[in-house]
């Protein structure tokens, strides 16, 4: 990780340091140099290092906004993915301690999709399967009844179009009432699984087994897998990124639920 201060001038008024300030020309050379040295080691673009990850899972909690806030609402500490999402400008950690439960007095924007997760995938695709089978013993098509003003399943997909890690989401159902509801929702559902995996099984295993091998038949390159259970409703899209997060920031196995 390399910190360098950049100025458009050096000329121009500023702190004692200002004149150490890469100007335009230095730091072009500078990035050149980076981009040589990566070449030499046989990897030319930057990903992040093992070293890097604490630090960047630290600064990310500081630095973007994982949904709109509109002003009025009050922040809640501690700053986490899993609680309340930082202000969108970047800044210092012990000042957004010291905003934690204050009311925000303008809104802020989310971030850009998939801008500060790039670097912590370091090139890996995840890809979230969502499993809604059409039936159930207890309640028929559960996973397609409303909540509020929207079906179960429609909660999910909306979280997982917000998640900025998410590179691909994929309904997997045996039935076409629910890929018809998903699809409404905005979600893909390239195939239907059997019906040998539609019933009362033990474990979700086979399922998303089956889920990856049709994408990976279709082309799709699958590094990461992330199940998106629709009867989870309430966890939404910081969630799901916080998850992504713990998943490659240190975990052995590739997929989470």
């Amino acid at each position: 990780m390399i910190e360098k201060h950049y100025t458009v001038d050096k000329a121009l008024p500023g702190s004692p340091d200002h004149h150490l300030s890469a100007d335009p020309a230095e730091l072009e050379a500078l990035v050149g140099g980076i981009r040589t040295i990566e070449k030499a080691l046989g990897k030319a673009v930057k990903g992040l290092e093992p070293l890097e990850r604490d630090a960047f899972l630290y600064a990310r909690r500081s630095v973007t906004s994982a949904t709109r806030i509109p002003a009025g609402p009050r922040s809640r500490a501690p700053c986490s993915p899993t609680s309340a999402p930082a202000p969108a400008s970047a800044r210092a950690s012990s000042t957004w301690w010291s905003a934690a439960s204050r009311a925000w007095t303008s809104p802020r924007t989310p971030r850009s999709p998939g801008t500060w997760c790039d670097g912590l995938k370091d090139g890996l695709r995840v890809v979230a399967v969502v499993p809604a089978r059409g039936g159930t013993d207890r309640v028929p098509y559960l996973n397609i009844k409303r909540l509020g003003d929207q079906p179960l399943l429609a909660h999910t997909l909306e979280a997982a179009r917000g998640a900025a890690c998410l590179d691909r989401v994929v309904v997997s159902t045996d039935d076409p009432r629910v890929a018809g509801v998903a699809r409404a929702a905005g979600a893909e559902v390239p195939f239907l699984r059997p019906r040998e995996l539609a019933g009362d099984i033990p474990s979700l295993k086979p399922v998303i087994v089956h889920a990856v091998r049709e994408l990976e038949q279709a082309g799709e390159r699958v590094d990461v897998v992330l199940v998106l259970q629709p009867t989870s409703p309430f966890r939404g899209a910081a969630a799901i990124d916080a998850a992504v997060e713990r998943l490659l920031a240190g975990a052995t196995t590739r997929s989470s639920r």
